[in-house]
């Protein structure tokens, strides 16, 4: 991070936009220690549920890896400004797991509620979830005046190499504050409620 050198003579007027910018990106330098780094996660599962405490599962359900755009693939907690500003990333935040990772898991978490999960298939009949995560971020309003997280997801429902049929959801949930904790509480939320709906739309078309 770039930090003024303070021996390098600055015009007045110079040295106050520069000391602006440093309060802004929070220089380090001179001695100061750089915050500590964060590490935000989707929480427990709600309710409280864990696989022991399950009912018996009705169907079983082949659950590959979640497929994500390379940002969605790395730890970085991704913020912009504006639904069509530039993704952005927090220095001192970043996700327990890739934001792919933390989708499987809490979508394993759910749909073993009703199935039993399996990681490949081994059957050519099998049925088959295939989830591709499109969106995973805290949006701020252009004007600051506060910020939602965001969760969209593509899922296909296959049963051996037919497919049954193709779901699409984005989930919004306004945050209670603007800063990176208050973006990933609203991200758990809406995730949750992502993963419940897509339960039950896997259930009624499997039935179909």
């Amino acid at each position: 991070m770039f930090c003024m050198n303070p021996f390098i003579s600055v015009a007045p007027g110079r040295l106050i936009t520069i000391l602006a910018a440093m309060l802004l990106v929070g220089c380090t330098g001179l001695g100061q220690v750089p915050p500590a780094l964060q590490r935000l996660d989707l929480g427990a599962p709600p309710d409280g549920v864990t696989r022991a405490a399950q009912s018996a599962p009705v169907k079983t359900l082949v659950v590959p890896p979640v497929s994500a755009p390379a940002m969605l693939q790395g730890v970085g907690v991704v913020w912009r400004m504006g639904p069509d500003g530039l993704p952005n990333r927090y220095a001192t935040y970043e996700w327990a797991a890739s934001p792919d990772s933390l989708i499987h898991e809490r979508l394993i978490d759910r749909l073993s509620r009703n199935f039993a999960i399996l990681p490949e298939s081994v059957g050519s009949d099998a049925l088959t979830l295939r989830v591709n995560l499109l969106q995973f971020e805290q949006v701020y309003a252009a004007d600051g005046s506060g910020n939602e997280g965001i969760v969209g997801i593509q899922a296909v429902l296959l049963r051996g190499s037919d497919v049954l049929g193709q779901y699409r959801d984005t989930e919004r949930v306004r945050a209670q504050a603007n800063d990176a904790q208050a973006g990933a509480r609203a991200l758990r939320i809406a995730t949750n409620q992502l993963a419940n709906d897509l339960t039950a739309w896997i259930s009624q078309t499997a039935q179909k």
